[in-house]
């Protein structure tokens, strides 16, 4: 599915599965194709060129802001392109991604990421690729704390949290100052992730608020989410 995706958006350097694998499933993709153009495209293709027109004027106004604050969160300079495909149907979520390349697929027709929900959850999608348990800064920082804590596995529960934590906040916070826009982040409108709630906001908003290291943050968090022992 994974290198159905890539050969669909266009990625002609990456070779998920040898050319022989893929050549039956995109034969059977190419049958479909004129099927779908007949019966579903145009009004596919109207909406998803319409959530696009709506989301690239806020890209344009707050993609550099929102992408260097994400970069000192996440310790890592945020330069390279990309690449997104907005679709009719992007799977349970309404949104997903995949990395090394970075491709992110969102869904035109899920209510929740239409307006100003749209530019926190593309930046969400984005994310994925500087947090998680293939690597960074955050990711290290939480693993290590939760090493030293003998409690492992908090830290491959956290990192998803801190994610929408993280990217919602800093969407917030720039809505905000410059649109006078009282944005409601899609994790807290969602319930998502309650049981983190208290503790990102005592322990790891201080991080972004630049008042905590990363490592501190994470011990913090770790230490307030330890399970106590019976």
């Amino acid at each position: 599915l994974i290198a159905v995706r890539y050969e669909l958006a266009g990625f002609p350097d990456v070779n998920v599965v040898p050319d022989d694998v893929m050549a039956p499933t995109l034969e059977q993709l190419r049958g479909a194709v004129p099927v779908y153009l007949r019966c579903w495209w145009a009004d596919h293709d109207a909406r998803n060129r319409k959530w696009i027109a709506e989301l690239i004027p806020r890209l344009i106004a707050h993609e550099d802001t929102i992408r260097t604050r994400l970069s000192r969160v996440y310790q890592d300079d945020w330069h390279a392109v990309v690449r997104a495909d907005i679709v009719g149907s992007a799977g349970a979520l309404g949104a997903n991604s995949v990395i090394d390349p970075e491709h992110l697929l969102m869904s035109s027709v899920d209510p929740s990421y239409r307006g100003w929900s749209s530019l926190e959850m593309m930046f969400h999608e984005a994310s994925h690729a500087k947090v998680g348990p293939h690597g960074g800064a955050v990711w290290r920082a939480l693993e290590d704390a939760a090493i030293a804590a003998n409690t492992r596995e908090l830290a491959g529960q956290l990192w998803h949290p801190i994610l929408f934590y993280t990217t919602g906040k800093v969407v917030q916070g720039v809505l905000a100052e410059r649109e006078k826009v009282a944005y409601e982040t899609y994790m807290h409108r969602g319930g998502l992730f309650q049981r983190f709630h208290t503790a990102l906001a005592e322990h790891w908003q201080p991080y972004l608020d630049n008042q905590l290291t990363l490592q501190e943050a994470a011990r913090r968090l770790i230490a307030a989410l330890k399970p106590t022992p019976k």
